[in-house]
């Protein structure tokens, strides 16, 4: 009767440790992907400034374009340039310049889809991670559009509209 007793205490301490072991594992489990959430809400955030960022540069660029198409003649094509405000209006720089302490917004010009545009591709980058760094990439098109952009073939220019 006594080794009986012995073996069914013995089951209950091999049950209570099986259950503490079980509990712990779900905890993690929980615990982990609550962390992961908040990381990947941070992320999220971190992506959409970006995105806002990027934005607002292309469209910094199109104000500095439909002042004057000529003023973005002095920007080379494939070279870095970054976003700055200087006496109230937006200009682009050489020098690297940060938004909100942390993002980088780079400029680079290319050739565009014919002579009165250029192909603008602005990269916005931050340090996600003490490990790795993310970006993001908008492209878009300026153009002169005081230039004409097509002429119409001599066929189509003397019909008339019914």
């Amino acid at each position: 009767m006594a080794t009986k007793k012995l073996r069914q205490n013995g089951l209950l301490l091999v049950e209570i440790l099986l259950a503490v072991a079980l509990m712990s594992i779900i905890t993690l489990i929980i615990l982990s992907s609550f962390v992961y959430g908040r990381d990947s809400t941070a992320v999220a955030g971190d992506r959409s400034r970006a995105a806002q960022i990027a934005n607002m540069t292309v469209e910094a660029v199109q104000n500095i374009a439909q002042d004057n198409y000529a003023n973005l003649d002095s920007y080379t094509d494939s070279t870095d340039y970054f976003l700055d405000v200087s006496s109230s209006s937006w200009q682009l720089a050489r020098t690297t310049k940060t938004i909100d302490s942390r993002f980088t917004s780079m400029v680079k010009f290319s050739a565009g889809l014919n002579s009165h545009s250029r192909q603008l591709t602005v990269t916005v980058s931050w340090q996600a991670t003490p490990q790795r760094s993310a970006s993001v990439t908008v492209t878009s098109y300026v153009s002169d559009w005081r230039a004409p952009t097509a002429t119409l073939p001599l066929s189509f220019r003397d019909r008339e509209i019914s």
